[in-house]
């Protein structure tokens, strides 16, 4: 499983553009940056993420959608121990572009890796409301 899930991360790293663009990572990151994960800000954040997401051409939207459809199933599998923290963890740096080291403040990145695997765990916690209603 470990070979497929590494095959599967270089394919997604390798892409000549991510499937979430920069602009689009940008606006997301941006517009949920205030907002802490409460019940009364999920709809709030939910609303961000879509309006952030329908930014992103038709193919990569198509794409992330159904890759999210089937983590999603993973996360709910009884027989898996992977959770959406740790999906998330593994994969959502690799939705969106890397940008070269040297270019950034070690911290700064730590920083938004961080936001980026919150991001993508709150996503899959909430895909039906994010990506259907």
């Amino acid at each position: 499983m470990s070979t497929l899930t590494s095959t599967f991360k270089l394919f997604l790293r390798d892409l000549q553009e991510p499937l979430i663009i920069t602009k689009v990572k940008d606006s997301i990151l941006a517009s949920t940056q205030e907002l802490v994960v409460t019940d009364s800000a999920q709809e709030e954040m939910i609303i961000k993420i879509k309006e952030g997401l329908k930014m992103l051409p038709a193919l990569n939207y198509n794409v992330l959608r159904y890759i999210l459809d089937h983590l999603k199933r993973v996360v709910e599998n009884t027989h898996n121990r992977m959770n959406a923290q740790s999906i998330a963890v593994i994969f959502g740096q690799n939705f969106t572009p890397n940008k070269q080291v040297g270019s950034r403040d070690m911290k700064e990145m730590m920083i938004e890796t961080e936001r980026i695997n919150k991001l993508f765990e709150f996503v899959l916690t909430h895909v039906q409301k994010i990506l259907y209603d």
